[in-house]
């Protein structure tokens, strides 16, 4: 649907032009293309560019040239990945697992994360300018259940008590039990962590 492709672009560049982001963020966005950041997928999780690159019959290089390209095949992609968890039409609801998924992230806790944030933005709105001129406007499905809920899971957003907008995530266990080097420890140590 319409608002959750408009949700989802809001959530990852802010109606930014991604092909500035690309440049301007440096390492941030490696591998991130378009306005809905098709992302090649590290972490077991759905790699949604070399999905839409399939699903349009397209190169990954043409998906990362042609902003337009990009939304068809991020459209694409989550159209799939809704057939896949049984979404239904104009429902925004039932496109929560089919968001979660399309996050490429192989972690749940991030999956749902992730679809959080989408689902703040579809339950309060937006109204806001794209970097084409072009004003994009969702109106409030302030109806949508939490995510928690449409998700059938169990997890609070841990919101930041120092920044409003920050959202905690849960990392990923270490993969050792040594820290890098500090700039805050002089002596240049290794600091070993437990688990």
């Amino acid at each position: 649907p319409r608002d959750v492709l408009a949700a989802i672009a809001y959530a990852e560049t802010r109606f930014a032009d991604p092909r500035a982001l690309d440049v301007a963020d440096g390492d941030h966005h490696t591998g991130d293309v378009g306005a809905l950041h098709l992302r090649a997928s590290t972490t077991g999780g759905v790699d949604t560019l070399a999905r839409a690159a399939t699903l349009l019959g397209v190169t990954r290089a043409q998906l990362q040239s042609n902003v337009g390209l990009g939304v068809a095949g991020a459209a694409a992609v989550l159209a799939e990945l809704g057939r896949d968890t049984g979404a239904r039409g104009g429902d925004l609801a039932t496109w929560s697992e089919a968001v979660a998924r399309f996050s490429s992230f192989g972690e749940r806790s991030m999956q749902v994360s992730y679809a959080h944030q989408v689902y703040d933005l579809l339950r309060a709105g937006m109204n806001d300018t794209a970097y084409s001129g072009e004003l994009v406007t969702v109106g409030a499905h302030d109806a949508l259940p939490p995510i928690e809920t449409l998700l059938a899971v169990n997890q609070a957003a841990q919101f930041s008590a120092d920044y409003g907008p920050a959202v905690w995530s849960p990392a990923a266990a270490p993969r050792n039990t040594r820290a890098a080097p500090s700039s805050l420890d002089p002596s240049g140590s290794r600091a070993t962590t437990s688990s």
